[in-house]
């Protein structure tokens, strides 16, 4: 049995949303390999899967288009590393990059090596998972490009109303009562909004004969 996975960083946890059996759940875990998955389990995260091995490769071009497509909320989108680099300094890192004329690194991106490793021992771990990397502001801004911050209450609510459109909603119970589940939970509010999207993203987009 096929169960759907929306997987996003929460702080230094991961904020996993699944489906299975008609059931939508979400759980915090300290690493990705703390979970079990089977082959037929779908994944979708908000984190860069495969990462560039040259420097011709960077920056992804998949980077590059969903900058393009945020428009001015490109801001959320960090170059993916080279592969080689999650091993290295950041300050050497820049500057090999400078040398090539390319855009630096971020800050917000070296800060993600500790998670982007971990995402890539869960993929030598399962080679043969389906996974997908995604991003919650491309979901939302699709449906709706004049949404505001996920960083203010009006956005956090314009996202939960686009969720509760999505006929998957009608088993996801926290959608109900969102503000309380998190606040049980001690989930941040976008966290919350941005696992949810990339497990709708999973189950509603993504079909594996």
């Amino acid at each position: 049995m096929t169960t759907y996975y929306g997987i996003d960083l929460a702080k230094k946890q991961w904020l996993v949303a699944s489906y299975c059996n008609t059931q939508i759940s979400y759980k915090l875990v300290n690493t990705l390999c703390d979970i079990y998955f089977n082959d037929k389990d779908i994944i979708v995260i908000d984190m860069p899967v495969i990462l560039p091995k040259t420097i011709d490769e960077y920056p992804r071009q998949w980077d590059i288009q969903a900058k393009q497509q945020l428009g001015r909320k490109h801001g959320s989108i960090f170059y993916a590393p080279l592969e080689k680099d999650l091993e290295r300094d950041y300050i050497e890192i820049n500057k090999d990059l400078e040398k090539q004329n390319k855009p630096k690194l971020s800050k917000q991106s070296f800060n993600l090596f500790p998670a982007i490793k971990d995402l890539q021992k869960l993929i030598k771990k399962y080679p043969k998972l389906y996974i997908e990397e995604a991003h919650p502001e491309l979901y939302f801004n699709r449906l709706d490009p004049k949404i505001n911050s996920k960083h203010t209450i009006t956005g956090i609510e314009q996202r939960i109303s686009l969720l509760k459109e999505n006929p998957i909603s009608a088993h996801n119970s926290a959608l109900k009562n969102w503000k309380s589940f998190c606040k049980e939970n001690r989930l941040y509010f976008d966290d919350f909004c941005d696992a949810t999207s990339m497990l709708y993203h999973a189950y509603n987009t993504i079909k594996i004969d």
